[in-house]
């Protein structure tokens, strides 16, 4: 994720300041996207995490000028909507998770239960990634955020465990055990699925 140029950014911080809506919108329209992933590899929930990315953008609304520039602005968004996720994981009803999580994993894996055949050669690429984000949402969610920044924004080891707070070593252990869950999920999903090679 590539943040605003300093100066963009500070002119937008001051805008928000202001009360000027552009400055809002400015700002929405460039991180939302990244912000977006990050957030849903955390709760699983396409619900939920519009709702965290709101209130993430919220506080950005009402505290512009909290950025103090230690990190990227993008790194300073995570950790805001990292602590929303807490929030939410806290007030929300774990069988109501639960139940939201099985009709979404449903409805997105109804059709590949019954597969017999190689799934290379028949699959659209967009239904194995369907899949492929099923496992991930099944991933505990420390080991979520290692697989979202290093495989999805190419994030070294050594960021991943700045953004994280832990030592590099955790990040890796992190890591090697999403891949093994990831596997597993997978070779149950697809029968011939070349697991290894494609891991």
């Amino acid at each position: 994720m590539v943040d605003l140029p300093p100066d963009e950014l500070h002119a937008v911080l001051n805008q928000i300041a202001l009360g000027n809506d552009k400055g809002m919108e400015r700002l929405y329209k460039h991180y939302q996207q990244a912000l977006y992933a990050f957030i849903r590899h955390q709760v699983g929930f396409d619900e939920a995490a519009e709702e965290i990315l709101l209130d993430t953008f919220m506080v950005i609304n009402s505290k512009p000028f909290g950025f103090n520039g230690e990190s990227t602005f993008f790194t300073w968004l995570c950790a805001i909507a990292k602590n929303k996720v807490k929030d939410w994981l806290r007030t929300t009803d774990r069988h109501q998770k639960k139940k939201i999580k099985l009709e979404e994993q449903t409805e997105s894996l109804s059709d590949d239960l019954d597969i017999s055949w190689a799934v290379l050669d028949h699959f659209e690429k967009s239904e194995l990634n369907q899949v492929m984000q099923g496992c991930l949402d099944k991933l505990p969610s420390s080991q979520r955020e290692a697989a979202y920044w290093t495989y999805y924004n190419d994030l070294r080891i050594s960021e991943v465990a700045l953004i994280a707070q832990c030592p590099d070593n955790t990040i890796k252990t992190r890591l090697l055990h999403a891949r093994h869950k990831i596997r597993e999920c997978l070779e149950r999903s697809y029968v011939g699925l070349d697991i290894e090679r494609s891991l």
